[in-house]
């Protein structure tokens, strides 16, 4: 099984908070239970940078990527200029964090020499178009990192859990920020479609994206009924304007039924979504003060 911890220190002091967290990472090296440890970071501190560069020399001849999310917003660059002397991805490539294994999330504020080490390195880089529009922190340089070559994937960042919508607002977005309307189509649809596959076959040892002997059965059947031809040369176009995640009717993981007919499969619903909402009282009322 494959355990991904993720760590989030989102707009942390830089100090002690950050030194914690990227400490606690270090005793997960070793356990053969978890083979993959996902660190996640913004505005960090130069110790978090030193303990991530720890983690990274201790976790690469092991095949555990890290994964740093640098340049979400201005103030990330202005910070890391002002305490530091150099950008984000530039520190990173300071502490020898950037390389095959290693996942950007976001990427939003790189300079062309930031994509250079980016590109340079084998770093892969991850989009997250509808929680970087909710945040109000800018437009990842999709058009500029594809013309480079760079792996880019297409991700959430927890805003949804639907990826055809990320995929029509990775669309929308980058054909505004571009205001051009015949951009972004080939990018967008690859970074979902072929890229995500690529991203994922780094740390699994399936073949994934495929159907056909051999590789992981990944597949969903969607109740869908096209009102215009369908073929293999217009899918992604009834995808993204005709499909969202709601009309997923059966899923399939590595070849295990997962949901059937809407229905999941070994899992009692209606006492996980009771566990889940207690759970979230508990969780408010500890950062609210209050009882739910």
């Amino acid at each position: 099984m494959q355990i991904f911890i993720t760590v989030v220190d989102h707009f942390s002091n830089g100090k002690e908070f950050d030194t914690e967290l990227c400490t606690c990472l270090l005793p997960l090296v070793d356990d053969p239970i978890i083979p993959i440890v996902v660190c996640m970071n913004i505005g960090m501190g130069q110790l978090c940078y030193v303990r991530m560069a720890q983690t990274r020399k201790s976790t690469e001849d092991k095949g555990i990527p890290v994964n740093a999310c640098p340049v979400i917003g201005q103030f990330d660059v202005y910070d890391s200029l002002q305490n530091y002397g150099r950008r984000p991805v530039q520190r990173l490539h300071d502490h020898g964090i950037l390389g095959d294994k290693t996942i950007l999330g976001h990427c939003i504020h790189v300079n062309p020499a930031e994509i250079e080490l980016i590109q340079n390195t084998h770093t892969m880089v991850v989009n997250n178009p509808e929680s970087n529009m909710s945040n109000a922190v800018g437009v990842c340089p999709v058009l500029p990192l594809s013309k480079a070559g760079i792996l880019l994937g297409l991700g959430t960042d927890a805003w949804t859990n639907d990826m055809i919508e990320s995929l029509k607002a990775a669309l929308c977005v980058q054909r505004l920020n571009a205001c051009l309307p015949n951009v972004a189509w080939c990018e967008v649809t690859g970074m979902l479609f072929k890229n995500n596959a690529k991203i994922g076959a780094k740390y699994f040892p399936d073949e994934l994206g495929v159907l056909k002997a051999g590789a992981a059965a990944d597949i969903i059947v969607m109740d869908y009924k096209p009102y215009t031809p369908f073929s293999d040369e217009n899918i992604d176009g009834h995808i993204l304007f005709g499909m969202t995640g709601k009309l997923c009717r059966t899923t399939i993981a590595n070849g295990k039924l997962l949901m059937k007919d809407r229905e999941l499969i070994g899992i009692d619903e209606e006492a996980e979504n009771a566990h889940i909402l207690e759970a979230a009282k508990k969780l408010w009322g500890a950062l609210n003060h209050r009882e739910y």
